[in-house]
């Protein structure tokens, strides 16, 4: 779904970029001369002010048609994209889900005489400090996680010497204490000895295990299902499971160590599922932004033009005002507010094309960040005891890092969002200043 949506928006850009580049051809010195000459006429005439607005906003709507189709191209893509989406996890009350905070994430305020009303503390710090509280409260329950583990440096280097001891070359090279004392030549030699032997007899440093736990284990590896109903059963059922593949086998069976082998397994699968899951989705978040990016690369190029051509004809019109008997320039101040009025026109208009853009950002990246969400509903917070730091079986820390960078995203996009509704209330507070 992404990557077509990405192909075409890249062809639908190419497309609209020349049209919106025609539509500027239309805002010429001609046309602003003809604005000019009407605002010139105005004075008290409501009529004849109220027929200037009107003619200078269909201007503005129509030089801005091929933006303003290409920002609806995406709007549609992106409700297309919304309907379709079925998370893939109930969350239930107190469990951990970002979606609703993600959707508090406070908006620009696109009409700019609502923008200078805005109370920023209000709108957009009162969200910061909540996530800024929940940033602190998840990074004290990971501290005290953490120190329920096996995190003391005794413990880490016991772990690390038993991973490393399970290892066929190590084991071959007579483990990890004797490879820590040999020089760094001796352990050069034995470490090739030990691959020779290895390669010349894989077989001879596979578990012991007979023909039917392989098999079973093979099932395990292989059906979800079957793994799920096993991890269910009680004592009893699994030691029956057990016997029904053992069979009549003559190799001594080690139920206990079966049952931890399947625990690391299970340990094993679930850490890689959070990295595949996580890898997915900042591949998604990753597109998400460059569909935005497209978006404002676009919308700087036309109203930035726009905002260029107003200024390159207010020099021109500048110079050709008459010089009065005292050498100053007449109509002045008539030509200083028209051209205040084609730049609110346009400037009304780019708050709403950012506000647009800006919230189909928001839309699209909660989507893309969905499956993760899915994955902290049940995650098991605080429950882990006892779990080695060494082996990347313990998920809980990469998966809080994961929640505090989308904490950080919604601060960025509030600080964002912040940052576009100043800008318009300078833009409302610099147009009243002007035309007072």
């Amino acid at each position: 779904m992404y990557k077509s949506i990405k192909l075409s928006v890249a062809f639908i850009f190419l497309a609209f970029f020349s049209a919106i580049a025609q539509d500027k051809k239309e805002f010429d010195d001609a046309v602003m001369n003809g604005l000019f000459e009407k605002f010139t006429k105005l004075q008290a005439d409501l009529k004849a002010k109220k027929q200037y607005e009107a003619d200078l906003e269909e201007l503005v709507d129509r030089m801005c048609a091929g933006l303003q189709q290409w920002i609806n191209q995406k709007k549609r893509e992106q409700e297309s994209i919304a309907r379709n989406y079925k998370p893939g996890y109930n969350h239930k009350p107190g469990e951990m889900n970002l979606f609703p905070i993600w959707e508090e994430i406070p908006a620009p305020v696109p009409v700019l005489p609502e923008a200078k009303q805005t109370n920023f503390d209000l709108k957009y710090g009162s969200y910061l400090d909540k996530i800024t509280l929940f940033k602190k409260q998840l990074s004290d329950q990971v501290q005290r996680s953490l120190g329920e583990q096996r995190s003391d440096q005794q413990s880490i280097i016991e772990d690390a010497r038993s991973i490393a001891n399970q290892n066929s070359i190590v084991q071959q090279m007579g483990g990890a204490d004797a490879v820590m004392n040999m020089s760094e030549a001796e352990r050069k030699k034995a470490a090739q000895r030990a691959v020779a032997q290895t390669m010349s007899n894989p077989g001879s440093f596979a578990p012991n295990q007979d023909a039917g736990m392989k098999v079973m284990m093979q099932r395990m590896m292989n059906d979800p299902r079957y793994r799920e109903a096993y991890n269910k059963m009680s004592d009893a059922e699994k030691q029956a499971e057990l016997k029904k593949y053992m069979g009549n086998a003559q190799t001594e069976r080690n139920d206990a160590a079966f049952e931890q082998m399947l625990k690391d397994r299970n340990s094993t699968s679930n850490a890689i599922h959070i990295d595949q899951v996580l890898g997915k989705c900042l591949q998604q978040m990753q597109e998400a932004a460059k569909l935005y990016s497209d978006g404002t690369r676009l919308a700087n190029d036309f109203y930035s033009g726009v905002y260029k051509d107003i200024e390159n004809w207010y020099k021109r019109a500048y110079d050709a005002l008459p010089l009065s008997t005292t050498r100053e320039k007449m109509g002045l101040a008539a030509l200083i507010k028209c051209r205040q009025t084609m730049l609110y026109a346009f400037q009304q208009k780019e708050a709403v094309t950012r506000t647009i853009l800006w919230g189909l950002s928001k839309a699209n990246t909660k989507i893309a960040f969905g499956e993760f969400n899915d994955l902290i509903g049940n995650y098991p917070w605080g429950k882990t005891k006892k779990a080695s730091l060494v082996d990347a079986k313990y998920t809980e820390s990469k998966c809080a890092q994961a929640v505090t960078s989308l904490y950080d995203e919604m601060i960025r996009m509030t600080n964002e969002s912040e940052r576009l509704t100043r800008i318009h209330k300078g833009q409302q507070e610099q147009f009243e200043l002007i035309m007072k």
